[in-house]
C-alpha cells in the first residue's frame, strides 16, 4: 500500500475485491477489512495510455459502512414514522367513519327497544344519513305508525 492509513502503508493488502479486480474490471461492494470493520470498497486496475502499458497498479477506495448507510437508515426511520402516522390517521378516520355509519342504526335500535318496553313516548327517528338507513328508518316509522293506529282503533274491553 502506497497511500492510506499510517498502519497500513507498506503492507500487502489481501482483499477479495482486489483479487476479483485483478481478473479484470472494477469491483465494488461491502467488505470486511483486516481491522475487522466493514467498508464499502471499490477496486480497479490502472491502465496505460496509448502505447504506454502503465504500471499495473490497483486503486482501492473505501468508506466506512456506517457512514455510507447512515442516510439510508435515516430514510428508513423517516419512512417507518410516516407509515406509522398514516396508519394512525387511517385508523382514526376509519373509527370516525364507523361511528358515522353506526350512530343512526344505534338510535333506531334504542328507539325500538324503548317501544318494546311499552314506552309510549318513544318514536323511531327518521335517519337520512345514507340510503340504507333511510330505508330502514322509514319502514320502521311506518310500522310503528300502523301499530299505534291499530292499538288506538282496537275496541276497548268491557270493564269487569
Amino acid at each position: 500500500m502506497l497511500l492510506g492509513p499510517d498502519d497500513m502503508i507498506g503492507r500487502k493488502l489481501d482483499l477479495l475485491s482486489l483479487g476479483a479486480a485483478r481478473q479484470g474490471g472494477t469491483r465494488y461492494g461491502f467488505e470486511t477489512w483486516p481491522d475487522g470493520r466493514d467498508y464499502l470498497t471499490a477496486t480497479t486496475l490502472t491502465v496505460g495510455h496509448r502505447d504506454y502499458p502503465g504500471l499495473g497498479w490497483s486503486v482501492v477506495v473505501r468508506q466506512e459502512a456506517d457512514t455510507v448507510l447512515a442516510p439510508i437508515r435515516l430514510f428508513q426511520w423517516t419512512l417507518a414514522l410516516l407509515a406509522l402516522g398514516a396508519a394512525l390517521a387511517a385508523a382514526f378516520a376509519g373509527s370516525m367513519l364507523a361511528k358515522r355509519i353506526t350512530r343512526p342504526l344505534l338510535e333506531i335500535a334504542d328507539a325500538a327497544d324503548r317501544i318494546r318496553e311499552y314506552d309510549h313516548d318513544a318514536r323511531i327517528p327518521y335517519a337520512r344519513s345514507y340510503a340504507e338507513v333511510f330505508r330502514l328508518s322509514s319502514a320502521l316509522v311506518d310500522l310503528d305508525a300502523r301499530l299505534r293506529r291499530r292499538v288506538a282503533n282496537r275496541p276497548k274491553a268491557p270493564a269487569a
